[in-house]
């Protein structure tokens, strides 16, 4: 072991470096005659890797490593048992506590330049807070601890998931998950009380106190409302089955004396059912000022389209020189391979980040191009790439696998330009990797590309997302009109409902144009007051002008004072029945009187045929009974002509 210190990190040693190795030397050999191994905290914690949350797997670790004598040192295992630190044996030998935290140390690559094209974005699109954050505090609270896999309840779960969503289903692990974790707060609530729950039933039946404190500490961290209602839709699906299912399934449960199950107990699990029902209803009713205050804050937030536009522009740009990189190293035929570990070397240690750029970079491009949810791209698969259609000048990829895959497939279009050129690059090179997925996407190792959000935060240090890039084109569409808006709904696979709800969010410029609809309103109201209270001023009436034409009494109603001080008004269709019929009524006498005197020694038979000789039959179109009615009268009272 001194030998190995010596040749590989002498530099890291005080000097005298010979003292300091036989001083290394003793407190090995000490430790070794009494068969004990000395280990730092960080290599066990490399080992135990991500189990390392996870309490009881940390106290067998533990255990394992006091019977194996092991001595672990410089850092706490986090256990009541253990609540001592043992300190480093080697600290005052070295000049930094561990020898694994050195940096490691790249060699210089001349003909093959590091991270060639791929841009540092951090000045353009402010990053959002991860998620990743939000899922520590949650940890370090200790709302994300579970149920142990093997608790009886959680065994039912999973058979029943599995028989309605297949063994391997994402969504029925998420919704066990889910469950899971209330139900250890629960018990650990009852334990606190000095009631541990002696049977699953118990969990079930106690109270809804705990469900409800739960929700509301862990959406006090931040958590949305929309999540805790996904949780209690998981939770009451596991009392609907555990009612119907569960209660007579398993053995163990409460028995009355005729072995049927215990009413009383099922009358407990059916009141803090009907609780959370309640508990349900509040937080639907209170999701509605969430999601408007989230859209608020996130009209705040969102990146211009402009600044979007370009890092996407940079991005695409960088693609073909990763591209061309790729293809020198791994040449035109063999397998590839790209992928890497702890002690891979640095070359290809490079050749991965290589991969991941273009990889992550392309899917990234597609999102941004077609709009669709993050899922189309990263379940599009080798088989549905090679299918694609040519039309025109556009090949066309349908997607059988996403969101609302059970409704229609999803199309992604793109012109046959540098898009299409790349991804056919990256197809070439893509089949020449050894790996049983099937997805066109894939990371570095070869498996699905899952955290496609997390890889671009960390590849090009900008925080994007479909769901960005959907909100800024539906919020962008409400300037263009209804059908537009409708389009980009039926193009985004959702209705114009949950378009309007979800993601179109507030701006100046959907506040401006209200603001001109509501000035048009006011504008068009005072605009016909003035009409209406100054019609002989303004008009100068005559019997022989006519009306009857809407478009010649637009025009005119656009000449007047009335209109030219109220720009903005608008002379509706409304207002021009309107003075028609005042213009007809306020003319009527005057009219009857032309009438009744180019009638003179006629009867009123004759009426029509004098009006349409004389070019007044425009008397007749509106009002004409009440018009005719006058006139015969008028005619009556008049002497007879000589």
């Amino acid at each position: 072991m001194t030998r190995h210190i010596a040749l590989k990190h002498a530099s890291l040693l005080r000097t005298p470096v010979t003292k300091s190795l036989a001083a290394i030397g003793r407190i090995y050999g000490s430790h070794s005659r009494r068969s004990i191994s000395l280990v730092p905290m960080v290599a066990m914690k490399t080992v135990i890797g991500p189990y390392w949350d996870d309490v009881p797997l940390r106290r067998i670790a533990f255990r394992i490593a006091i019977m194996g004598r092991l001595q672990v040192y410089g850092g706490s295992w986090d256990l009541p048992e253990s609540p001592h630190v043992v300190p480093s044996p080697f600290a005052q030998w070295f000049k930094v506590e561990e020898i694994l935290h050195q940096p490691t140390v790249t060699p210089r690559m001349d003909h093959l330049k590091r991270r060639t094209g791929i841009p540092d974005v951090s000045d353009d699109i402010p990053v959002s807070p991860s998620s990743q954050k939000f899922r520590k505090t949650l940890q370090e609270s200790g709302y994300q601890e579970q149920l142990p896999t093997d608790h009886p309840l959680l065994k039912l779960y999973r058979r029943s998931l599995s028989l309605s969503h297949g063994d391997e289903s994402s969504a029925a692990k998420n919704y066990t998950a889910n469950v899971a974790k209330m139900l250890y707060f629960v018990d650990a609530w009852l334990k606190d009380r000095k009631t541990p729950a002696k049977h699953w039933s118990q969990l079930l039946g106690t109270s809804e106190e705990p469900f409800h404190e739960y929700l509301s500490k862990r959406e006090e961290l931040g958590q949305t409302i929309a999540t805790s209602i996904n949780y209690l839709k998981n939770l009451n699906a596991l009392y609907e089955l555990a009612l119907s299912c569960y209660c007579l399934e398993d053995p163990s449960f409460p028995q009355s004396f005729d072995s049927t199950p215990c009413p009383s107990r099922i009358n407990d699990i059916k009141v803090v059912k009907q609780k959370l029902k309640l508990i349900y209803k509040n937080k639907i009713k209170n999701q509605p000022q969430e999601l408007f205050n989230r859209k608020t804050e996130e009209a705040r937030t969102v990146p211009e389209y402009l600044e979007v536009y370009k890092i996407i522009k940079r991005i695409s740009e960088s693609i073909p020189k990763t591209l061309t990189q790729l293809e020198e190293h791994v040449g035109e035929e063999g397998p590839v391979d790209v992928s890497t570990y702890r002690d891979s070397a640095p070359i290809q240690k490079h050749l991965s980040t290589l991969w991941r750029s273009v990889s992550c970079g392309l899917a990234l491009t597609c999102l941004w191009i077609s709009k669709h949810r993050s899922g189309v791209v990263t379940n599009c698969t080798v088989a549905e790439f090679e299918n694609r259609k040519k039309e025109g000048s556009k090949i066309i990829i349908t997607v059988s696998k996403h969101k609302t895959g059970d409704k229609e497939p999803a199309m992604m279009v793109f012109d046959q330009d540098d898009t299409a050129a790349h991804l056919e690059r990256y197809y070439k090179l893509r089949t020449r990797v050894r790996t049983s997925v099937k997805e066109l996407f894939i990371t570095s190792r070869g498996k699905r590309l899952t955290k496609l959000y997390e890889e671009i935060n960390r590849i090009y240090k900008c925080q994007l997302s479909a769901n960005i890039f959907r909100r800024m084109v539906e919020t962008q569409s409400r300037a263009l009109g209804k059908e537009t808006m409708s389009g980009i709904a039926t193009a985004l696979q959702h209705s114009e409902s949950t378009a309007l709800r979800y993601y179109q969010l507030p701006d100046s410029n959907e506040a401006l144009r209200r603001q001109t609809t509501i000035d048009t309103v006011d504008a068009t109201a005072v605009f016909e007051s003035l009409v209406e209270d100054e019609f002989p001023e303004v008009f100068n009436p005559s019997p022989y002008i006519d009306v009857s034409n809407g478009d010649t009494v637009r025009k005119n109603l656009e000449k007047t004072e009335a209109f030219r001080s109220n720009p903005l008004a608008s002379v509706s269709d409304q207002i021009i029945i309107r003075y028609q019929l005042w213009f007809t009524e306020y003319m009527m006498d005057e009219r009857v009187d032309v009438t009744v005197g180019l009638l003179k020694g006629k009867s009123m038979r004759d009426v029509t045929k004098v009006l349409k000789s004389e070019g007044l039959s425009f008397f007749l179109r509106m009002n004409s009974k009440e018009f005719l009615t006058k006139v015969e009268k008028k005619l009556s009272r008049s002497p007879p002509a000589q």
